[in-house]
């Protein structure tokens, strides 16, 4: 994993593979402790020692939601106010739970702080909230001596409940699951999230047909669909997501590229009729400059002619079973 970067050090580690970006939402109910974010804090400096970038939810999409009502996008800014759209891959959501006690310290050292504590989180898929990873600590006693201040053993507290020990999985089990899912399904597979304003269901399932018929571009579904917003649709492939948006374009009518991001296209209407071009006929999709059939049919039943056996026969036999197979589909391409 570490050499595709995600979890690297080096510059070079860093440039190979692009970084998710992630919501934090950990709520700490702790008894005795008041509007104390150490827990959300150590998942963000976690998330930063990972190379993941991370997108303050009150934040997230606002800007992209002021921008469209701004341009009289009325409906997609709703959409976008809403939530509905995105721009985050992952939302890392938890719980710690727990409470304090002050200790008094022997032999006139300062007092100390015994914290039970215990936390869930969760990795959910922004895309299709599909949790990917749990992690579960179980509720442990820690003692913090030589307390500065209530909030500094907090944070001490938060730290050793998070790193975890030799009796006690840490959070970084989670970023560890994180990465995993992020390399193999963002990145080895490049899964990219393609969203058009105003596709129906017909023309989704036609362009998700006519992506197939490429090559270089696998598994293209069409995740939902919403005739009056937001359709979206995903594939897997190895192109650069400019040049996606430039097969997409020349593949539907009636859309132009509105935002490229990280694994993520957006389409808006451009007032054109939307017709699904290139739609993949598999009767016509014999390559005959590749193979040259008719001539290699015609070769075998000539030489099986000129050495007249019981394997020229069969030779004979294959060869005239073969075009009468290929035939109809040739002459229906034909007329096609």
């Amino acid at each position: 994993l570490v050499s595709y970067g995600f979890s690297g050090n080096s510059i070079n580690d860093v440039k190979l593979i692009e970084k998710p970006r992630v919501i934090i939402d950990i709520q700490e109910e702790i008894n005795g402790i008041k509007d104390e974010k150490s827990a959300s804090n150590w998942v963000k400096e976690r998330s930063a020692n990972y190379g993941i970038r991370v997108v303050e939810a009150e934040r997230a999409g606002a800007l992209a939601a002021k921008r469209a009502d701004l341009l009289g996008r009325n409906n997609e800014a709703s959409l976008r106010k809403e939530g509905i759209i995105s721009n985050y891959d992952y939302f890392i959501q938890g719980k710690v739970s727990g409470h304090q006690e002050k200790e008094k310290g022997l032999y006139d050292s300062k007092d100390g702080i015994r914290f039970s504590l215990g936390m869930d989180m969760s990795v959910i898929e922004a895309a299709t909230g599909e949790v990917i990873a749990t992690t579960v600590i179980p509720p442990q006693d820690i003692l913090v001596r030589n307390v500065v201040s209530e909030q500094a053993a907090t944070r001490e507290a938060i730290n050793r409940l998070m790193k975890g020990s030799e009796e006690s999985i840490g959070a970084d089990e989670l970023f560890r699951k994180m990465e995993s899912h992020w390399i193999s399904e963002k990145h080895l597979g490049e899964l990219y999230r393609m969203e058009f304003v105003g596709l129906d269901l017909e023309k989704a399932n036609l362009l998700k047909n006519a992506l197939s018929s490429f090559s270089g571009i696998n598994e293209p579904r069409v995740c939902s669909v919403d005739a009056a917003g937001i359709s979206v649709l995903e594939c897997q492939t190895k192109l650069k997501s400019l040049d996606l948006a430039s097969l997409v374009q020349k593949t539907i009518t009636g859309f132009k590229l509105d935002r490229s991001d990280a694994h993520y296209l957006s389409f808006r209407e451009n007032g054109e009729e939307v017709k699904v071009l290139n739609i993949p006929n598999k009767i016509t999709s014999v390559n005959f400059s590749q193979e040259n059939f008719f001539e290699k049919y015609w070769q075998a039943v000539l030489i099986a002619l000129l050495t007249p056996s019981t394997l020229s026969v069969r030779r004979i036999r294959v060869s005239v079973w073969n075009f009468l197979k290929i035939l109809p589909i040739t002459i229906s391409g034909l007329i096609r």
